[in-house]
């Protein structure tokens, strides 16, 4: 169960995460292409994003899973 919680929680912030980035990238890369004339786009490297997510994932899941086993180990 808590690994599931962590789970959604690295999925809702991965998700608010790239909302929020996403109009300053379309404001950087409109006054980019407006300045070299050149037609650009925001762009994502899609790699390094999943890589952040999975790592994000990884560490999450891993603490609540300690943390859960802790404290029922404890009983």
């Amino acid at each position: 169960m808590a690994a599931r919680e962590s789970a959604l929680t690295v999925g809702l912030g991965a998700a608010l995460g790239i909302l929020v980035a996403l109009p300053a990238l379309a404001a950087t890369a409109s006054g980019l292409s407006q300045a070299t004339g050149a037609p650009l786009g925001p762009h994502l490297h899609l790699p390094t994003l999943a890589a952040a997510v999975l790592g994000s994932l990884t560490l999450t899941v891993a603490a609540s899973t300690v943390t859960t086993w802790r404290t029922r180990s404890r009983k």
